[in-house]
């Protein structure tokens, strides 16, 4: 068997000791890839080629190592998901032998080198194009409950643009709108934004309206301007476009008067970092609080992993990929400001 039949093709035989010292190496991989996450967040999307790549060659090990064994290949799969793939490859590396190897055919090995091609495809646009789940309702009405994004990585940032940021905690990600980079005076004054002396406009755009029910893969029900309301009833939010001194306009939610958030002293946003809110301003934790109090306060420009650009796709319900819950309307649409 040569070098890439062995690695990448789906029929053909894998013994024990070779599955298992795959296995090993994935492990490995995975761990470096953890490792390069808390210590070089920004840099890590770079191994994820590597990774996709390993990924690939656990799949065609596991595929071959279930036949000889007389089970499905079809249960390599599982060696896909993030994390636990790793376990369900040792357990299919330990498993008993049942029949006799069959070498690998040509019909074997050109699923190899076409999955190969898809998944190296998938890791090396991760290089520029950084995905994000959004669970929370603290972007609306930009981005909703179950909206899966990408960002772009490297493009400069600019005030009204929104990002995704790493945060330090455990690798843990968020999304919200710039208004403020270094040196501008950022205060808010009844729930209206003054941006180096000068308020931004607001314009009334009627209400936000939605559905109260349980949100996304947590379930979040959304808070609403007219107060409790029950499962299946109308929940409303006042709804404002928001222009920036750039002409750059984006829609911003309000659901109280006089909210903990609505009042900030002005303060000037220091060199290297950016003041941020989300657009659902009552619903937001962002550069109005500070860390202690469950804020961001400001935050680190070198801490960007991507400008948002797109929705990909999108769910109103608990699991993306449930057919009947997908927003076909927000199918890879651009995102406002």
């Amino acid at each position: 068997m040569t070098a890439f039949a062995f690695l990448f093709s789906f029929s053909g035989p894998a013994s024990r000791f070779a599955a298992v010292c795959v296995a090993l190496t994935a492990l490995i991989a995975y761990v470096g890839l953890r490792i390069l996450d808390e210590v070089a967040p920004m840099q890590v999307r770079y191994a994820y080629p590597l990774v996709a790549l390993f990924a690939v060659v656990l799949l065609a090990v596991s595929a071959r190592r279930l036949y000889d064994a007389g089970k499905s290949r079809g249960w390599a799969l599982l060696t896909l998901i993030p994390a636990w793939g790793l376990a369900a490859g040792f357990f299919i590396a330990l498993l008993p032998q049942r029949r006799g190897l069959i070498w690998a055919n040509n019909g074997g090995r050109l699923a190899g080198f076409v999955l190969v091609v898809m998944v190296l495809t998938l890791g090396v646009l991760r290089v520029w194009w950084v995905p994000y789940a959004v669970v929370g309702e603290s972007m609306k009405p930009a981005l909703l409950v179950g909206d899966y994004l990408v960002a772009k990585a490297g493009e400069p940032v600019v005030r009204g643009d929104i990002v995704l940021m790493h945060l330090g905690l455990y690798g843990a990600q968020d999304v919200k709108r710039v208004i403020g980079l270094a040196g501008d005076r950022v205060a808010l004054r009844g729930g209206q934004v003054w941006l180096n002396g000068a308020p931004l406009v607001q314009l009334p755009q009627g209400d936000f309206v939605e559905v109260m029910a349980a949100q996304g893969p947590l379930g979040t029900r959304p808070r609403c301007a007219n107060g409790l309301v029950g499962a299946g009833a109308i929940c409303r939010k006042s709804h404002l476009r928001e222009v920036l001194p750039n002409g750059r306009g984006y829609g911003v939610l309000n659901i109280e008067t006089g909210g903990v958030g609505d009042e900030m002293a002005e303060v000037t946003v220091p060199a290297g970092m950016m003041f941020v809110l989300g657009d659902n301003r009552d619903a937001s934790m962002d550069s109005r609080f500070g860390a202690g109090l469950g804020g961001l306060g400001f935050v680190p420009a070198q801490s960007v992993l991507g400008v948002a650009k797109r929705v990909v796709i999108s769910s109103d319900g608990r699991f993306i990929m449930t057919p009947w819950t997908v927003r076909l309307g927000r199918f890879w649409s651009a995102l406002d400001g």
